[in-house]
């Protein structure tokens, strides 16, 4: 192996990087590479590529997005592993071997995904391990639960969170990486589900800790029009580009009745803005047609599990268990305040 390389996405996050990397520079043992990625920030994030002499400052133009950034880098990078990680993250002592030690005892996994913890609440789970629902759309399993005492032992999940995720280069290249048309929200989920279909694993690795401030890398919030916008657009790719035919036709009208209960639900709330960017998110969606159908017939050629298999292996949560998700995430919105998560 030529050892690891962590890749610190940035974008306008000055307030975080510092700390973020010098988490990073005191991992035992330290990573073969530390790169930070800056997607066009305006904040004076560039300024400060100088503070550390043995981080390499990849400058990108412009915010070309979560993926595609990404992407740009793991293209120059030569390392085996990479590890993406979010500016607005400090990670704990032990995170970084605790990653590459699971996937030195699973060759299977292309993926291994850590612990992320509220950083202003470290005793209260933000990720858990990931799910991702039959209707395209995915969940942070655990999220605002307490942190458990004593440490589970890691397991195969469906997807874990791009925040703070390990991947090994050469599987992230068999499934062409990200798709570039996701500029934000589920690229992860998206990612770690073509990893499943072409016969690779995803791990979940609880020893791997990691504090995260929560929405600090975007500035935006969990009910903004953004994240609304682009969650939809990308749960109907997913849905689209992934599921079999079959499959597919079963769950359309699923979707669609997900979308009018959606809807009438922002409406009744008055969310005029929300309601805008939930019809922009799907006519968005229908513009990127001739651009799923061609990722579609990639990820369908290339299949090795059936979705009954995937089913069975629990990574695909069907309907019934995405509802009792949605319903637990709403209990949690009168308790949470600025906290709350949202549906998608």
């Amino acid at each position: 192996m030529t050892g690891c390389a962590v890749l610190i996405l940035n974008w306008n996050g000055r307030q975080w990087l510092r700390q973020c990397v010098d988490a990073v520079l005191r991992q035992d043992p330290a990573p073969a590479e530390v790169w930070v990625v800056d997607n066009g920030s305006s904040d004076g994030s560039g300024e400060m590529a100088g503070a550390w002499p043995n981080v390499r400052w990849l400058q990108l133009n412009s915010n070309v997005g979560f993926g595609a950034a990404y992407n740009r880098a793991i293209g120059q990078c030569r390392r085996d592993v990479v590890v993406l990680l979010n500016n607005d993250t400090l990670v704990q002592p032990g995170w970084l071997a605790e990653l590459t030690c699971e996937l030195d005892r699973h060759p299977e996994a292309a993926a291994a995904g850590s612990k992320l913890l509220f950083l202003d609440r470290p005793d209260v789970l933000n990720h858990g391990g990931g799910q991702i629902t039959s209707l395209g759309a995915a969940y942070d399993v655990d999220w605002g639960a307490r942190d458990p005492a004593g440490e589970r032992p890691s397991r195969a999940c469906s997807m874990a969170s791009g925040a703070a995720l390990a991947l090994r280069r050469e599987a992230f290249l068999d499934v062409a990486g990200f798709d570039e048309s996701y500029f934000a929200y589920f690229e992860d989920a998206d990612l770690c589900w073509r990893l499943w279909l072409k016969g690779y694993t995803v791990r979940y690795v609880p020893a791997a800790r990691v504090l995260h401030a929560y929405g600090g890398s975007t500035g935006e919030g969990r009910h903004s029009a953004f994240r609304i916008r682009h969650c939809q657009t990308n749960r109907l790719q997913n849905m689209a580009k992934n599921l079999e035919l079959g499959t597919l036709s079963r769950l359309w009208p699923a979707s669609l009745a997900y979308d009018a209960a959606r809807l009438g639900t922002l409406r009744r709330g008055g969310q005029a803005a929300a309601v805008r960017a939930y019809v922009q998110g799907t006519l968005c969606f229908w513009q990127l047609l001739p651009h799923v159908l061609e990722q579609r017939r990639r990820a369908q050629a290339t299949r090795r599990r059936s979705d009954a298999e995937l089913f069975r292996l629990g990574v695909l949560a069907g309907l019934g268990q995405a509802a009792a998700e949605w319903r637990r995430l709403g209990s949690l919105r009168s308790q949470w305040g600025r906290f709350a998560p949202s549906e998608e």
